[in-house]
């Protein structure tokens, strides 16, 4: 092992380039998710070919066209898969070793907010050991590392007698995960799996499951001038957002006896806040008038305020368990409120619910994972919880492929001036191509 690690090594860094220029190119070539409609077709060609051109054996297949797609228990509804196709990349093994699945998703969060600072959304630039971009940190860089390792082992002509699978599946941001549940219902499974989500080069064995809500309160609009009552969902919401904060708080005090080990030191189970809006205070400008120019606000109550809102959980919390105690809460606190005497908060279901998933910690696969970064003695092996939810438990949970997560670092995911750190992206891709050789040989 420790002559091929130097081959490795030395391969990598005389590829270093190349596998900077491909996650340039990736992020140059948008793929937002905006549902219910996604956007990856030309990033998904584009990797088809890097693909091909390797050797692999490539599966290019629209979702549904997969029998049993839209009829599966875990699909999720309301998307649609025009012009959205996963690629499978297979590299045969010579048979009777273990099967690695190399697995990421090609979508991603829109370039918004806006603005970007350091460069632009789709720009691959490279500045300061960093590349920016909308995509690069979550997750084309890691993607680009995990084929880099695949690549380095055949043009190395190292042997596995296991098959490498590398997968690129569309809609997994916004709790999508129907890119992935399509390529397991095609067939594609193995012994293990490894996601390179962001993980600043630690390994996580486990990750947190969550629900989002949409929280509607309704209101009456208008200003009393006849001594009307006046319902303002404003100052409704107001309550509402003081609550969601208490509920956060308190809840991360009783943790619970059957919390992953990984996360007993900090269970921090956040509330997020995504957004807070007003309904019936959009109004069209003037004809002729500018739609930046126009003044578009109400002056009386808004019939309708709303709030989108994530709850993190840990696995082994059920939906119904999270239903019950997440509305019982705030129904129980707002039960003596004057302000909610004529109206109560309504709670719509957004996506799935996202379950928590793990794999134990003395699998196989954590071994070799350990085992490459002992042989890059560069980097430490840290085993860490996940502090997000992903599509990792359909592998786990549905279809037995224990998963691992690992990717690079970097910073602003889902943010202005996304970037990903290029030396994590090189020693990444050698810690790849080590996990293969160990677990596919």
């Amino acid at each position: 092992m420790e002559e091929i690690a130097k081959k490795i090594d030395d391969w990598v860094d005389a590829h270093a380039d190349e596998i900077i220029d491909l996650t340039g190119r990736l992020v140059q070539i948008p793929s937002e998710n905006k549902p219910p409609v996604g956007f990856e077709l030309a990033c998904q060609n584009y990797l088809r070919k890097v693909l091909e051109d390797a050797g692999a054996r490539v599966d290019y297949f629209f979702l549904e066209e997969v029998p049993g797609f839209k009829e599966s228990p875990l699909y999720l509804q309301g998307r649609t898969y025009k012009d959205r196709p996963n690629v499978v990349g297979t590299f045969p093994g010579t048979g009777g070793g273990k099967s690695l699945l190399l697995i990421g998703h090609i979508d991603t969060v829109p370039m918004e907010p806006m603005p970007w600072i350091e460069s632009s959304p789709f720009s691959g630039e490279v500045k300061n050991g960093k590349l920016y971009g909308r995509g690069a940190y979550d997750m084309k860089g890691g993607m680009v590392s995990m084929f880099y390792g695949m690549k380095c082992l055949r043009d190395l002509g190292i042997s596995l007698r296991g098959d490498v699978i590398v997968e690129s599946d569309v809609d997994e941001e916004y709790g999508g995960s129907n890119g992935t549940l399509a390529s397991r219902i095609r067939g594609y499974t193995a012994d293990a799996a490894i996601v390179p989500e962001p993980t600043n080069m630690v390994v996580y064995p486990v990750h947190k499951g969550g629900k989002w809500w949409k929280i509607n309160l309704k209101g009456t609009p208008g200003r009393s001038f006849s001594q009307e009552e006046i319902v303002n969902p404003i100052h409704q919401m107001a309550e509402i957002v003081q609550i969601l904060r208490d509920f956060e708080k308190e809840r991360n005090t009783r943790p619970g006896p059957d919390i992953h080990p990984l996360y007993r030191d900090n269970p921090n189970l956040l509330v997020h806040i995504w957004q807070v809006g007003c309904e019936g205070a959009t109004f069209s400008p003037a004809p002729g008038v500018d739609e930046k120019e126009h003044l578009n606000v109400l002056t009386g109550a808004p019939s309708g305020c709303y709030l989108h809102v994530f709850v993190e959980t840990h696995e082994g919390t059920s939906e119904e368990d999270l239903e019950k105690e997440f509305t019982g809460y705030i129904l129980s606190r707002i039960e003596k409120n004057p302000l909610f005497k004529h109206s109560k908060p309504e709670f719509e279901k957004k996506i799935r619910y996202l379950e928590g998933s793990h794999i134990p910690m003395d699998h196989p696969l954590l071994k070799s994972i350990e085992k490459a970064y002992h042989s890059l003695s560069s980097r430490p092996f840290t085993v860490q919880g996940a502090p997000y939810q992903c599509d990792v438990y359909l592998l786990n949970r549905y279809y037995g492929v224990p998963t691992a997560i690992l990717g690079p670092g970097g910073a602003n995911a889902h943010a202005p001036d996304e970037y990903v750190l290029i030396q994590d992206l090189i020693d990444l891709t050698k810690i790849f191509a080590r996990i293969i050789v160990d677990w596919c040989s």
